[in-house]
Protein backbone atom coordinates (compact mmCIF):
# COMPACT_ATOMS: atom_id res chain seq x y z
CA UNK A 1 0.00 0.00 0.00
CA UNK A 2 1.48 3.17 -1.00
CA UNK A 3 2.55 5.78 2.26
CA UNK A 4 -0.08 8.83 1.86
CA UNK A 5 1.03 12.29 2.35
CA UNK A 6 0.30 14.64 4.81
CA UNK A 7 -2.09 16.09 3.23
CA UNK A 8 -3.72 13.20 1.99
CA UNK A 9 -3.90 12.12 5.79
CA UNK A 10 -5.68 15.36 6.40
CA UNK A 11 -8.28 15.05 3.56
CA UNK A 12 -8.84 11.02 4.85
CA UNK A 13 -9.05 12.20 8.53
CA UNK A 14 -11.77 14.87 7.37
CA UNK A 15 -13.85 12.26 5.16
CA UNK A 16 -13.82 10.15 8.27
CA UNK A 17 -14.74 12.33 11.11
CA UNK A 18 -16.06 15.82 9.52
CA UNK A 19 -19.03 15.79 11.38
CA UNK A 20 -17.87 15.01 14.67
CA UNK A 21 -15.04 17.68 14.16
CA UNK A 22 -17.91 20.03 13.43
CA UNK A 23 -20.22 19.50 16.57
CA UNK A 24 -16.82 19.31 19.17
CA UNK A 25 -16.38 22.60 17.41
CA UNK A 26 -19.32 24.38 17.45
CA UNK A 27 -19.58 23.17 21.18
CA UNK A 28 -15.82 24.88 21.76
CA UNK A 29 -17.09 28.42 19.99
CA UNK A 30 -20.02 28.30 22.29
CA UNK A 31 -18.14 27.66 25.26
CA UNK A 32 -15.85 30.38 24.38
CA UNK A 33 -18.21 33.05 23.80
CA UNK A 34 -20.29 31.90 27.15
CA UNK A 35 -17.26 32.27 28.85
CA UNK A 36 -16.02 35.39 27.29
CA UNK A 37 -19.60 36.96 28.14
CA UNK A 38 -19.99 35.89 31.76
CA UNK A 39 -16.16 37.13 32.41
CA UNK A 40 -17.31 40.57 31.20
CA UNK A 41 -20.67 41.22 32.48
CA UNK A 42 -20.90 43.68 34.37
CA UNK A 43 -20.94 42.33 38.74
CA UNK A 44 -24.54 44.40 39.68
CA UNK A 45 -23.93 46.62 43.14
CA UNK A 46 -28.10 45.64 43.69
CA UNK A 47 -30.75 44.13 41.73
CA UNK A 48 -34.09 45.37 41.12
CA UNK A 49 -37.26 44.37 39.24
CA UNK A 50 -39.66 46.53 38.14
CA UNK A 51 -43.61 45.66 37.37
CA UNK A 52 -46.00 47.62 36.23
CA UNK A 53 -47.02 49.40 33.15
CA UNK A 54 -44.39 51.93 32.70
CA UNK A 55 -42.08 51.65 29.96
CA UNK A 56 -38.82 51.12 31.93
CA UNK A 57 -37.23 48.54 30.02
CA UNK A 58 -36.80 51.34 27.00
CA UNK A 59 -35.04 53.48 29.71
CA UNK A 60 -32.97 51.62 31.52
CA UNK A 61 -29.72 53.81 30.08
CA UNK A 62 -31.04 56.64 32.42
CA UNK A 63 -32.10 54.60 34.97
CA UNK A 64 -28.39 53.13 35.33
CA UNK A 65 -27.10 56.64 34.91
CA UNK A 66 -29.31 58.06 37.90
CA UNK A 67 -28.81 54.93 40.32
CA UNK A 68 -25.43 55.43 39.55
CA UNK A 69 -25.63 59.18 40.73
CA UNK A 70 -27.74 58.36 43.89
CA UNK A 71 -25.52 55.00 45.09
CA UNK A 72 -22.58 56.81 47.79
CA UNK A 73 -20.27 53.96 46.48
CA UNK A 74 -18.97 51.03 44.73
CA UNK A 75 -20.55 48.28 46.74
CA UNK A 76 -18.92 45.78 45.19
CA UNK A 77 -15.41 47.12 44.50
CA UNK A 78 -15.38 46.16 41.08
CA UNK A 79 -14.47 50.23 39.59
CA UNK A 80 -18.47 50.55 38.19
CA UNK A 81 -21.84 51.71 39.61
CA UNK A 82 -24.28 49.29 37.94
CA UNK A 83 -27.57 47.61 39.08
CA UNK A 84 -28.90 44.58 37.37
CA UNK A 85 -33.03 45.34 36.64
CA UNK A 86 -35.62 43.21 35.23
CA UNK A 87 -38.21 45.33 34.29
CA UNK A 88 -41.26 43.95 33.47
CA UNK A 89 -43.82 45.77 32.06
CA UNK A 90 -47.63 44.99 31.14
CA UNK A 91 -49.07 47.55 29.17
CA UNK A 92 -52.46 46.74 30.56
CA UNK A 93 -51.87 46.49 34.27
CA UNK A 94 -55.17 48.93 34.96
CA UNK A 95 -58.69 48.80 34.11
CA UNK A 96 -59.67 51.90 31.76
CA UNK A 97 -62.87 53.30 32.36
CA UNK A 98 -65.26 54.78 30.24
CA UNK A 99 -63.70 58.08 29.81
CA UNK A 100 -60.10 56.31 29.03
CA UNK A 101 -59.41 57.14 32.67
CA UNK A 102 -57.39 54.23 34.19
CA UNK A 103 -57.93 53.26 37.73
CA UNK A 104 -56.81 50.10 39.99
CA UNK A 105 -57.89 46.95 39.90
CA UNK A 106 -58.88 44.88 36.74
CA UNK A 107 -56.14 43.73 33.96
CA UNK A 108 -56.62 41.36 31.12
CA UNK A 109 -56.11 37.46 32.07
CA UNK A 110 -53.57 36.89 29.07
CA UNK A 111 -51.34 39.68 30.43
CA UNK A 112 -51.99 38.74 34.03
CA UNK A 113 -50.97 35.15 33.59
CA UNK A 114 -47.50 36.50 31.64
CA UNK A 115 -46.87 38.59 33.88
CA UNK A 116 -47.80 36.64 36.83
CA UNK A 117 -45.74 33.66 35.61
CA UNK A 118 -42.66 36.30 35.04
CA UNK A 119 -43.14 37.65 38.71
CA UNK A 120 -43.88 33.90 40.38
CA UNK A 121 -40.31 32.85 38.75
CA UNK A 122 -38.18 35.52 40.18
CA UNK A 123 -40.55 35.37 43.78
CA UNK A 124 -39.59 31.88 43.80
CA UNK A 125 -36.15 32.22 43.33
CA UNK A 126 -35.48 33.81 46.24
CA UNK A 127 -32.66 36.48 45.72
CA UNK A 128 -32.39 39.68 47.95
CA UNK A 129 -34.41 42.16 45.53
CA UNK A 130 -35.31 45.80 45.17
CA UNK A 131 -39.09 46.24 44.09
CA UNK A 132 -40.65 49.04 42.20
CA UNK A 133 -43.92 47.72 41.87
CA UNK A 134 -47.33 48.10 40.56
CA UNK A 135 -49.77 48.68 43.64
CA UNK A 136 -52.12 45.69 41.63
CA UNK A 137 -49.38 43.02 42.19
CA UNK A 138 -48.03 44.35 45.54
CA UNK A 139 -50.08 41.50 47.24
CA UNK A 140 -48.44 38.75 45.88
CA UNK A 141 -45.06 39.67 47.58
CA UNK A 142 -47.35 40.54 50.94
CA UNK A 143 -48.99 37.21 50.63
CA UNK A 144 -45.63 35.86 50.23
CA UNK A 145 -44.10 37.43 53.66
CA UNK A 146 -40.66 38.23 52.40
CA UNK A 147 -40.54 41.41 52.71
CA UNK A 148 -38.14 43.38 54.85
CA UNK A 149 -39.98 45.75 57.01
CA UNK A 150 -38.50 49.63 56.35
CA UNK A 151 -37.99 49.82 60.30
CA UNK A 152 -35.17 46.82 59.38
CA UNK A 153 -33.98 48.34 56.12
CA UNK A 154 -33.65 51.89 56.81
CA UNK A 155 -33.67 51.72 60.76
CA UNK A 156 -36.88 54.03 60.69
CA UNK A 157 -40.06 54.02 59.77
CA UNK A 158 -40.65 57.08 57.02
CA UNK A 159 -43.78 59.12 57.93
CA UNK A 160 -44.94 58.88 54.65
CA UNK A 161 -44.77 55.09 54.27
CA UNK A 162 -47.63 53.46 52.84
CA UNK A 163 -47.42 50.85 55.44
CA UNK A 164 -44.71 48.74 57.88
CA UNK A 165 -42.89 47.92 54.61
CA UNK A 166 -43.11 50.03 51.46
CA UNK A 167 -43.36 53.85 50.07
CA UNK A 168 -44.92 55.56 46.77
CA UNK A 169 -41.40 56.36 44.45
CA UNK A 170 -43.39 59.30 44.08
CA UNK A 171 -42.77 60.74 47.88
CA UNK A 172 -38.71 60.46 47.00
CA UNK A 173 -36.40 62.94 45.73
CA UNK A 174 -35.05 60.10 43.09
CA UNK A 175 -38.52 60.27 41.87
CA UNK A 176 -37.65 63.77 39.64
CA UNK A 177 -34.32 61.79 38.02
CA UNK A 178 -34.69 60.12 34.62
CA UNK A 179 -35.79 56.97 34.46
CA UNK A 180 -37.80 56.63 38.17
CA UNK A 181 -39.33 60.24 36.93
CA UNK A 182 -41.46 57.42 33.95
CA UNK A 183 -42.81 55.68 36.74
CA UNK A 184 -46.18 56.15 38.71
CA UNK A 185 -45.78 58.30 41.28
CA UNK A 186 -47.73 55.93 43.09
CA UNK A 187 -45.54 52.78 42.24
CA UNK A 188 -44.42 50.85 45.47
CA UNK A 189 -40.61 50.86 46.61
CA UNK A 190 -40.26 47.83 48.82
CA UNK A 191 -37.19 45.26 49.69
CA UNK A 192 -37.03 41.39 49.84
CA UNK A 193 -35.37 39.00 52.09
CA UNK A 194 -32.88 36.77 50.16
CA UNK A 195 -33.55 32.52 50.68
CA UNK A 196 -30.75 30.63 49.84
CA UNK A 197 -31.18 27.82 47.74
CA UNK A 198 -27.95 26.97 45.08
CA UNK A 199 -25.90 30.24 45.95
CA UNK A 200 -23.42 30.06 49.39
CA UNK A 201 -24.02 32.04 52.20
CA UNK A 202 -21.41 34.10 51.56
CA UNK A 203 -22.71 35.32 48.46
CA UNK A 204 -26.63 35.47 50.01
CA UNK A 205 -25.17 37.48 52.56
CA UNK A 206 -22.77 39.54 50.62
CA UNK A 207 -25.81 40.48 47.74
CA UNK A 208 -28.52 41.40 50.74
CA UNK A 209 -25.97 43.69 52.34
CA UNK A 210 -25.01 45.51 48.74
CA UNK A 211 -29.09 45.61 48.28
CA UNK A 212 -29.63 47.37 51.60
CA UNK A 213 -27.13 50.17 50.94
CA UNK A 214 -28.62 50.67 47.56
CA UNK A 215 -31.97 50.77 48.93
CA UNK A 216 -31.00 53.39 51.95
CA UNK A 217 -29.34 55.62 49.10
CA UNK A 218 -32.73 56.11 47.43
CA UNK A 219 -33.93 57.27 50.54
CA UNK A 220 -30.99 59.45 51.76
CA UNK A 221 -31.01 60.79 48.46
CA UNK A 222 -31.61 64.78 47.55
CA UNK A 223 -32.44 65.85 44.48
CA UNK A 224 -30.28 69.28 44.10
CA UNK A 225 -33.27 71.32 42.00
CA UNK A 226 -36.54 69.88 43.31
CA UNK A 227 -39.41 71.72 42.24
CA UNK A 228 -41.72 73.90 44.75
CA UNK A 229 -44.67 71.94 45.45
CA UNK A 230 -48.13 74.47 45.12
CA UNK A 231 -49.88 74.38 48.29
CA UNK A 232 -52.99 73.03 47.61
CA UNK A 233 -55.78 74.93 48.71
CA UNK A 234 -59.27 73.61 49.13
CA UNK A 235 -62.07 75.45 47.17
CA UNK A 236 -65.93 75.64 46.93
CA UNK A 237 -67.16 74.73 43.84
CA UNK A 238 -70.84 76.13 42.88
CA UNK A 239 -72.60 74.94 40.46
CA UNK A 240 -72.45 77.35 38.03
CA UNK A 241 -69.21 77.08 38.01
CA UNK A 242 -69.10 73.32 37.40
CA UNK A 243 -71.25 73.67 34.72
CA UNK A 244 -68.61 75.98 32.93
CA UNK A 245 -65.65 73.40 34.07
CA UNK A 246 -67.61 70.51 33.33
CA UNK A 247 -68.65 71.82 29.47
CA UNK A 248 -64.82 72.72 29.09
CA UNK A 249 -64.32 69.12 30.41
CA UNK A 250 -66.76 67.63 28.07
CA UNK A 251 -64.93 69.42 24.95
CA UNK A 252 -61.47 68.17 25.91
CA UNK A 253 -62.16 64.56 26.31
CA UNK A 254 -65.15 64.34 23.78
CA UNK A 255 -67.48 63.02 25.65
CA UNK A 256 -71.17 62.86 24.98
CA UNK A 257 -73.10 65.27 27.07
CA UNK A 258 -75.51 67.43 25.73
CA UNK A 259 -76.18 71.06 26.88
CA UNK A 260 -79.33 70.40 28.26
CA UNK A 261 -77.93 67.64 30.33
CA UNK A 262 -74.80 69.95 31.29
CA UNK A 263 -78.04 72.93 32.23
CA UNK A 264 -79.64 70.37 34.81
CA UNK A 265 -76.50 69.32 36.95
CA UNK A 266 -77.08 69.05 40.08
CA UNK A 267 -74.87 69.03 43.88
CA UNK A 268 -75.33 65.91 45.74
CA UNK A 269 -73.02 66.84 48.26
CA UNK A 270 -73.87 65.49 51.78
CA UNK A 271 -74.55 67.59 54.50
CA UNK A 272 -70.54 68.12 55.65
CA UNK A 273 -68.96 66.66 53.02
CA UNK A 274 -66.93 69.95 51.58
CA UNK A 275 -65.87 70.49 55.38
CA UNK A 276 -64.70 67.25 55.68
CA UNK A 277 -62.78 66.68 52.27
CA UNK A 278 -62.69 69.84 50.82
CA UNK A 279 -64.67 68.54 48.31
CA UNK A 280 -68.02 68.74 46.31
CA UNK A 281 -69.88 65.80 44.22
CA UNK A 282 -72.35 67.10 41.27
CA UNK A 283 -74.23 64.74 38.87
CA UNK A 284 -74.51 65.31 35.65
CA UNK A 285 -77.38 62.20 34.24
CA UNK A 286 -76.40 59.26 35.91
CA UNK A 287 -73.10 60.06 36.04
CA UNK A 288 -71.30 61.86 39.18
CA UNK A 289 -68.44 63.75 39.33
CA UNK A 290 -65.83 64.64 42.33
CA UNK A 291 -64.40 68.39 41.92
CA UNK A 292 -61.35 68.87 44.57
CA UNK A 293 -59.22 71.73 43.76
CA UNK A 294 -60.41 73.05 40.59
CA UNK A 295 -60.52 69.82 38.88
CA UNK A 296 -62.98 67.06 37.77
CA UNK A 297 -62.85 63.17 38.64
CA UNK A 298 -65.49 61.16 37.40
CA UNK A 299 -66.66 58.53 40.49
CA UNK A 300 -67.63 54.95 39.63
CA UNK A 301 -69.11 53.63 36.33
CA UNK A 302 -71.96 55.43 34.87
CA UNK A 303 -72.99 53.00 31.79
CA UNK A 304 -76.36 52.03 32.39
CA UNK A 305 -77.26 52.14 36.17
CA UNK A 306 -78.19 55.21 37.92
CA UNK A 307 -75.21 56.05 39.14
CA UNK A 308 -74.00 56.93 42.80
CA UNK A 309 -76.41 55.55 45.22
CA UNK A 310 -74.41 56.32 48.91
CA UNK A 311 -71.10 58.25 49.85
CA UNK A 312 -69.55 58.38 53.43
CA UNK A 313 -66.39 60.10 54.39
CA UNK A 314 -63.75 57.98 55.98
CA UNK A 315 -59.67 57.66 56.23
CA UNK A 316 -58.37 54.83 54.12
CA UNK A 317 -54.30 55.62 54.41
CA UNK A 318 -53.78 57.34 57.76
CA UNK A 319 -53.41 60.48 56.22
CA UNK A 320 -54.36 64.04 57.46
CA UNK A 321 -56.61 63.93 53.93
CA UNK A 322 -59.98 62.10 54.23
CA UNK A 323 -61.39 59.46 51.56
CA UNK A 324 -64.33 58.64 50.14
CA UNK A 325 -66.42 55.08 49.83
CA UNK A 326 -69.48 55.12 47.75
CA UNK A 327 -72.06 52.52 45.90
CA UNK A 328 -73.55 53.28 42.59
CA UNK A 329 -74.64 51.03 40.20
CA UNK A 330 -73.98 50.36 36.17
CA UNK A 331 -75.09 47.94 33.56
CA UNK A 332 -73.00 44.87 33.02
CA UNK A 333 -74.61 43.24 29.81
CA UNK A 334 -78.46 42.65 30.23
CA UNK A 335 -78.39 43.50 33.85
CA UNK A 336 -77.89 46.30 36.67
CA UNK A 337 -74.98 45.46 38.91
CA UNK A 338 -74.72 47.91 42.24
CA UNK A 339 -71.47 48.06 43.19
CA UNK A 340 -68.64 49.78 45.70
CA UNK A 341 -65.54 52.11 45.22
CA UNK A 342 -63.23 53.68 47.32
CA UNK A 343 -61.75 57.13 45.92
CA UNK A 344 -58.45 58.34 47.48
CA UNK A 345 -58.20 61.94 47.74
CA UNK A 346 -54.29 61.98 48.00
CA UNK A 347 -53.85 59.87 45.14
CA UNK A 348 -56.78 60.78 43.62
CA UNK A 349 -57.15 57.16 42.01
CA UNK A 350 -60.77 54.81 42.79
CA UNK A 351 -60.40 50.98 43.52
CA UNK A 352 -62.95 48.73 42.49
CA UNK A 353 -63.77 46.82 45.51
CA UNK A 354 -65.19 43.99 42.82
CA UNK A 355 -68.73 43.70 44.71
CA UNK A 356 -71.94 43.02 42.71
CA UNK A 357 -75.29 43.01 43.63
CA UNK A 358 -78.65 43.03 42.83
CA UNK A 359 -80.42 46.02 45.43
CA UNK A 360 -78.86 49.28 45.94
CA UNK A 361 -76.31 49.46 48.39
CA UNK A 362 -75.94 51.57 51.32
CA UNK A 363 -73.40 52.57 53.69
CA UNK A 364 -73.61 53.03 57.30
CA UNK A 365 -70.28 54.52 59.04
CA UNK A 366 -68.66 53.05 62.06
CA UNK A 367 -65.00 54.73 62.18
CA UNK A 368 -62.61 56.03 59.24
CA UNK A 369 -61.71 53.08 58.57
CA UNK A 370 -65.13 50.42 59.29
CA UNK A 371 -68.32 50.51 56.81
CA UNK A 372 -71.11 49.09 57.08
CA UNK A 373 -72.91 47.83 53.74
CA UNK A 374 -77.09 47.34 53.57
CA UNK A 375 -79.33 46.22 51.19
CA UNK A 376 -83.11 45.20 51.01
CA UNK A 377 -83.27 46.24 54.47
CA UNK A 378 -80.74 43.75 56.31
CA UNK A 379 -76.60 43.78 56.54
CA UNK A 380 -74.61 42.68 53.28
CA UNK A 381 -71.54 42.50 55.44
CA UNK A 382 -68.67 44.79 55.80
CA UNK A 383 -65.27 47.08 54.00
CA UNK A 384 -62.90 47.58 56.58
CA UNK A 385 -59.41 49.38 56.05
CA UNK A 386 -56.43 47.45 57.68
CA UNK A 387 -52.35 48.11 57.06
CA UNK A 388 -53.62 49.68 53.32
CA UNK A 389 -55.70 47.19 52.53
CA UNK A 390 -59.32 46.77 51.85
CA UNK A 391 -60.90 43.58 54.08
CA UNK A 392 -64.40 42.75 52.14
CA UNK A 393 -66.52 40.26 54.08
CA UNK A 394 -70.10 39.61 52.72
CA UNK A 395 -73.18 37.60 54.12
CA UNK A 396 -75.52 35.73 51.94
CA UNK A 397 -74.67 37.71 48.65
Amino acid sequence: MEKMTFRQKIENFWYHNKFTVIVVGAFAIFIIISLIQLLSKDKPDANFMYLGSAPLSYKENLFQASISEVMKEDYNGDGKKYVDLVAVTSKDVSFNDTEGNFATGYTTSDLQKTTGETFAAHLTAGDSMIYLIDENYYGVLDAADVLMPLSEALGYKPEFAVNDYTVHIGDLDVYYLPGFDVLPKNTLLCIRYPVKLTKSEKEVEERKEWNLKVFRDIFSYVYPDKPKTEEKVPRVMTLEEFKEVFADYVQKRGLNFSEGAIESATEISPEGFYEETGANVFRVGNATYLAIYGKLYALGKYIGGTGLYDIAVGNMDDTEQKDIIFTYSYKSGNRVENSVSVFNLTTMKETFLNIGYQSSISIVKISDTLFELHGDGSLLGTVEVKDGKFEITFKDV
